[in-house]
């Protein structure tokens, strides 16, 4: 008997408390003072104060947007205009027409990483493997050395590009 006079007493209490948070909000929150009293308990304070927030929220984001209406707000986007070709999205200073496309470089362009020259590589660059025979450049004392060297034949020679590291 005693808990349920206790339990009473608190309900009691938290609708008092409700209720007079209910009758001190102005009339804007209208609608939640109706919403609340139609429910079949009465929630506590922090509720209905969840309830005001929420409220707040959506007259404050209604008054934004009927404030940004009645401005007649425009918005202006600035365009360059090229003075050579007269077209929009770009300067004379980027224009093509005028400047030429730039030079793409050629992704299938074979370099030589022995000799430095371009539409060979190093796989048949003749400076490093030697001239054909028929060629005006062919040195047959130079190609032998190319071979012995290519062979392994001066296995026990440091060249001068050999650097042995000892401890």
């Amino acid at each position: 008997m005693f808990l349920q006079n206790a339990l009473h007493h608190f309900t009691r209490k938290h609708e008092n408390r409700a209720l007079q948070f209910l009758r001190g909000l102005n009339e804007q929150y209208g609608n939640i003072q109706s919403h609340v009293l139609l429910m079949d308990f009465i929630p506590l304070v922090s509720k209905i104060f969840s309830y005001v927030i929420q409220q707040e929220r959506e007259l404050v984001n209604n008054n934004f947007l009927n404030h940004l209406e009645s401005k007649n707000v425009t918005a202006t986007i600035n365009t360059t205009t090229c003075s050579f070709c007269g077209k929009t999205s770009h300067t004379d200073t980027k224009c093509f027409k005028k400047h030429g496309f730039p030079a793409k470089p050629s992704p299938n362009k074979k370099y030589c990483s022995h000799c430095g020259k371009t539409n060979h590589t190093v796989d048949v660059c003749y400076k490093k493997h030697g001239f054909l025979p028929s060629h005006k450049l062919y040195n047959d004392k130079s190609l032998r050395s190319r071979n012995q060297d290519s062979n392994g034949d001066n296995q026990g020679e440091t060249s001068d590009h050999e650097i042995r590291l000892t401890k």
